[in-house]
């Protein structure tokens, strides 16, 4: 499948396009495809070992993992623009920017470390349903996996200063390996020990790897990197860069983790599992849109800057449609096998109690791949504020929802109210795109 997926991302941007965008394509893809594979082989090893109530727990611990990253409050995204600017104008001296935005979001983290690391009891007793006897055992775990955060942060600073010196390979060199232990590590440490502080410590030694290797590299890649230059001005224009898209940094994540944080909550961390597995396994095909949508933001913001209207009705139509075409068949394969498909890969019990969830799940995932470019369309306008308010509008309707059909359905109605809420998304960012191309 993946042969195929690279053959029409080269055909969507090769009339006119810069080598360097294919391949920054292609990079993006296999970064984010090599930890995917590392996930599906390990998942069933994962789920054998310590069961679905201790893997309840670690895709929440994923789930956390991936969030911290957004503690920066959009700084991460904004040194990519200073950095992309300053570059775009010739000038090669990045340091301030850099150091800036690393120190700014260093204080974020060590305060959202501190918060959770001294709250993690009450976190577990509040708002885990666990068995008693793992209450402790989550609790350390939480912990160490609290002081990971400015870690996390840090690299997300490092690697948004080599994203805006588009070096796209070398992040995607680092991502693969680091991004696979995210999976490989757990599994390896299960055949020791399956405790959850064990397991969690592995997770926390894996994201501090991946700093170091990150600023190493900037080492190395960044001239003046060692030189710590820290500027008032420049850290109000790293602050008013991430404004509103800081909100959709912060509020998207929450959507998209919500649903199992009430499951957690409402039914049992055992639970988690059964919607998880298959949402996991689905998902991971947005990588095809978020690889495409990477691409396309800037060409939207170059068109738009040069006048170019009627080219850019006629690209945002075909890389939608691009985008339908590289996730309607698998979807399609998986929504008619998805009981077969689950059978073969975990077990009878999680297809018997899963397979109608991964169908629910395909519609999703087509409807919010294709919201990829639209979302990407009205960001390189530069309105980060229209898709920020946009969020903040599905999440009041979105968590209400999601209370009462959890109650109602249970874990079909949770991959219910998410559908939902994808088709909300979709409908105003399509919207707001045909309203905005036919006014220009």
């Amino acid at each position: 499948m993946f042969g195929v997926v690279l053959l029409k991302i080269k055909s969507l941007i090769s009339r006119g396009k810069k080598l360097t965008v294919v391949k920054n394509s292609l990079w993006n893809i296999i970064g984010q495809a090599v930890p995917l594979l590392s996930a599906l082989v390990t998942i069933p090893i994962l789920i054998k070992a310590i069961g679905d109530e201790k893997f309840g727990f670690l895709t929440i611990a994923w789930m956390l993992i991936g969030y911290f990253s957004l503690f920066d409050f959009g700084i991460g995204r904004a040194i990519t623009y200073a950095v992309a600017k300053r570059v775009s104008q010739g000038k090669k001296y990045i340091s301030d920017v850099l150091w800036t935005g690393l120190s700014f979001v260093f204080v974020i983290g060590l305060l959202v470390s501190g918060a959770i690391y001294f709250s993690s009891d009450w976190i577990v007793l509040s708002f885990i349903k666990l068995s008693p006897e793992l209450e402790v055992e989550a609790n350390n775990a939480l912990k160490i996996l609290s002081i990971s955060i400015p870690f996390v942060i840090l690299t997300t600073g490092l690697r948004g200063a080599l994203e805006g010196l588009r070096e796209f390979k070398i992040i995607n060199l680092v991502r693969i390996p680091l991004g696979s232990l995210l999976f490989i590590a757990p599994a390896i440490v299960t055949q020791y020990s399956i405790s959850l502080e064990n397991i969690i410590l592995s997770l926390f030694i894996v994201r501090f790897l991946n700093f170091l290797i990150f600023a190493f590299v900037c080492t190395k890649k960044i001239e003046g990197f060692l030189k710590i230059d820290i500027n008032k001005q420049t850290l109000v224009e790293l602050i008013t860069f991430g404004g509103w898209m800081t909100v959709t940094n912060v509020v998207s994540p929450i959507m998209v983790y919500m649903d199992r944080l009430f499951i957690g909550a409402k039914m049992a961390v055992a639970s988690v599992t059964f919607y998880v597995v298959p949402f996991d396994i689905i998902s991971k095909l947005l990588l095809l849109p978020s690889s495409i949508s990477g691409v396309v933001f800037p060409e939207f913001s170059h068109l738009m800057g040069t006048g170019q209207t009627e080219k850019l009705r006629q690209y945002f139509i075909k890389s939608v449609i691009v985008v339908f075409i590289l996730l309607a068949p698998p979807l399609l394969f998986v929504f008619t096998f998805s009981y077969e498909l689950l059978s073969w890969w975990i077990s009878v019990e999680l297809a018997d109690k899963s397979s109608s969830i991964l169908k629910i799940l395909c519609i999703g995932i087509l409807i919010n791949g294709i919201s990829y470019i639209p979302f990407a369309l009205i960001q390189g306008m530069g309105r980060s504020d229209i898709t920020a308010k946009f969020h903040l509008l599905e999440l009041c309707i979105y968590a209400p929802v999601l209370y009462l059909f959890i109650d109602l359905y249970g874990l079909v109605g949770v991959a219910l109210a998410w559908c939902m809420r994808v088709a909300l998304d979709s409908l105003l960012l399509f919207s707001y795109s045909f309203k905005f191309l036919k006014k220009i």
